[in-house]
């Protein structure tokens, strides 16, 4: 069985109760965060999975690890920061969905190569299939920059993933910088708005040229489709009609459905429709995180045709195929 190894900052994530609630007198408290919500998905695919981070002694600290040890990942190589908070995000409804961050100074900001030496963390590295970070992670602070340049620059002998996740507000790392990142990486996942916002690059051609030798490129390409060149060969599998509640964490979920995929040793149409599923599941719920389908509804959508896979529909009850939304 394959086993997979996600790096980086989680924070405690405060939200309304409900969609049509907007007040934040009135919150829930859940875990969230780019490699944590994607090591949530991947055990949900079967995948055993170690997430490593840094959080503080403190309860918001307490209430993470609660929660991604109840989804079964593997958090013994969480290191406890008693001079640090943990980090804190609180989502909004007033108005566009707004995201306020609180993680100046936070336990996750302080990572930095060292963790990488820590025992528990090296010895999961050392046993791992894949290796998934991101470059929210490397933009929070100089030790994380640091971090992720020694984890890419290391002999490896699992597959080591990337999701780009560029963000404007987090300038720790410029897009150049975010890029020779890819560069370095086997499986890279970018947003085709982020691509153009970073980088420059106007379409998918400019993006593949950007990264000529990584083994594996997965362009989102917002609600339209997805695509990955995997070895030289592209394949593209178009977006679901879904009944979208909050967007956040469905990039995640994406990248968790389709690294399992790949565990899997599935085929890249499969691959980019787990992605997909999993990536509508997310966008279905208030949460940074929700279950894909079950094992039995997921194979029976990972083999229908390719007209039939367009006449899915996705609302919070699960996916359909035909009818209205």
């Amino acid at each position: 069985m394959p086993h997979a190894v996600c790096l980086g900052e989680t924070m405690a994530v405060m939200s309304p109760r409900s969609p049509e609630n907007e007040s934040v007198r009135l919150l829930t408290c859940t875990a969230g965060g780019a490699e944590s919500n994607v090591a949530a998905g991947l055990e949900a695919a079967g995948i055993p999975t170690s997430w490593v981070s840094r959080l503080g002694e403190d309860p918001l600290g307490d209430l993470i690890l609660e929660e991604l040890g109840a989804a079964g990942i593997d958090i013994e190589a969480v290191v406890r920061d008693p001079e640090r908070r943990t980090g804190l995000y609180l989502k909004s409804r007033r108005g566009e969905n707004e995201v306020f961050y609180y993680r100046e100074g936070s336990a996750a900001s302080a990572m930095s190569p060292g963790l990488l030496e820590e025992p528990e963390t090296a010895r999961r590295l050392a046993a791992a299939d894949l290796v998934h970070t991101s470059g929210i992670t490397a933009s929070i602070s100089p030790g994380c920059s640091k971090l992720l340049d020694t984890l890419f620059g290391q002999p490896r002998s699992a597959r080591l993933s990337f999701d780009v996740n560029y963000r404007p507000s987090l300038p720790g790392v410029s897009p150049t910088e975010l890029l020779g990142l890819a560069r370095r990486a086997d499986v890279v996942f970018v947003g085709a708005d982020e691509a153009r916002a970073a980088w420059g690059a106007e379409g998918v051609e400019d993006i593949l040229a950007a990264l000529p030798d990584v083994p594996c490129v997965v362009v989102k390409d917002d609600s339209r489709r997805a695509l990955c060149r995997l070895d030289g060969e592209v394949s593209e599998v178009p977006s679901l009609s879904v009944r979208v509640i909050d967007a956040v964490g469905a990039g995640d979920a994406f990248a968790a459905g389709f690294l399992a995929g790949l565990l899997h040793g599935d085929d890249p149409i499969r691959c980019l429709r787990r992605g997909h599923l999993h990536a509508s599941a997310a966008l279905t719920t208030t949460t940074d995180r929700a279950l894909p389908p079950s094992a039995a509804t997921l194979d029976a959508l990972l083999a229908v045709t390719e007209d039939e896979w367009e006449s899915i529909r996705v609302d919070e009850s699960g996916a359909h195929r035909g009818g209205r939304l």
